[in-house]
């Protein structure tokens, strides 16, 4: 098996005299954001100074830029980046591989093993019914014919525990494309997270490029979602995510895909999609979500609900970060000219 994949302690190559200023300087940075130093808070602001991943790095900038980057921020920062650090340390394309072909293999040797048993008794069998001389015939019927007879019945016993094994061997490739899904699927919210996101875009531009047909991507922000966090609580927080992402897969449906991106925000990715359709679909979203206030069992208050969105269109050839970057720009743009709108560029 080639080693390709990732080792965890190749993404923190930098010489002990960088990692100790690192270091030193995330704690300086945990301090100044006003936040305990515990392993969260350090894992990601060692990773945001280091800037060794530009997704992370975009997103821990741009929290801390927003006056965003809290408990909770990090809290699904931190979860996605270990659930990407596992699925890279896991070659599971490989083992994937090697099991396949491991039960090809003990497939098709019960299938040939069985033909081959059928032939050699009737042979066998044909055999002993020729009239042939004693001195062929009794040691025929006496000593290689049962011995042969005690070959088959052990190899029918081989074959039921490879077949056995082959079922042990499905179990495995199950448990194995859960585990690999594991980094790429939010908790919360049940859909892609921000790996799997990543997987998605990078899929779309290669598609796109390859088609030669754009696609639109919406970066959707909830708007004054640690306000809701602190007026109902948390628990009421995680409704209105898992709320608010049912709410875009009824929408996008099967014209695109749609994820998690970082906390209160949301990306949807729609293929071959003209910017008009795509600005209807952000401000349908918007729209259907603003309009219908949520009541709250345990507070006698609505809460009403609003959201940002940014959109844009893939520029054929562009890299994945410049696309990132402007319709990032897009909804910045539309959280400081007011809130509760949809800006976007083709």
């Amino acid at each position: 098996m080639s080693q390709h994949h990732k080792s965890i302690f190749g993404r923190y190559n930098s010489n002990s005299q960088e990692s100790k200023k690192l270091a030193e300087n995330s704690l300086a940075k945990i301090a100044q954001l006003g936040l305990n130093a515990n392993p969260i808070h350090f894992t990601l602001i060692f990773e945001w100074l280091n800037q060794n991943d530009p997704f992370l790095f975009e997103q821990i900038e741009q929290a801390i830029n927003d006056n965003q980057y809290n408990n909770i921020t990090a809290e699904s920062l931190y979860t996605n980046l270990i659930g990407q650090l596992l699925y890279d340390s896991i070659p599971a394309q490989e083992v994937s591989n090697l099991l396949n072909n491991l039960q090809d293999h003990l497939n098709q040797w019960v299938i040939n093993g069985k033909e081959k048993q059928g032939r050699l008794q009737s042979n066998i069998q044909t055999l002993v019914k020729m009239d042939l001389p004693d001195n062929v015939k009794t040691p025929l019927v006496t000593e290689i014919a049962p011995t042969i007879d005690e070959l088959i019945s052990e190899t029918s016993i081989l074959r039921e525990e490879v077949q056995k094994a082959t079922q042990e061997i499905l179990l495995l490739k199950k448990e194995l494309e859960r585990t690999s899904s594991i980094g790429k699927i939010d908790e919360l919210t049940d859909i892609a997270n921000w790996n799997g996101f990543n997987d998605i875009l990078n899929e779309s531009v290669q598609q796109a490029n390859s088609k030669q047909a754009s696609f639109a991507l919406i970066l959707i922000d909830l708007d004054h979602f640690t306000d809701i966090n602190n007026d109902f609580g948390y628990l009421i927080g995680d409704s209105v995510l898992r709320y608010i992402a049912k709410l875009i897969g009824n929408e996008v449906g099967d014209k695109g895909s749609f994820a998690r991106y970082d906390g209160q925000q949301f990306a949807i990715i729609l293929p071959e999609c003209y910017y008009d359709t795509a600005m209807h679909i952000a401000d349908s979203i918007r729209h259907k979500i603003s309009s219908r206030p949520l009541q709250i069992k345990s507070s006698h208050k609505k809460l009403q609900l609003s959201l940002s969105a940014g959109v844009s269109l893939y520029q054929l050839g562009e890299n994945v970060e410049n696309l990132i970057n402007r319709v990032s720009q897009q909804l910045t743009e539309a959280k400081t000219s007011g809130r509760n709108r949809v800006n976007g560029n083709n």
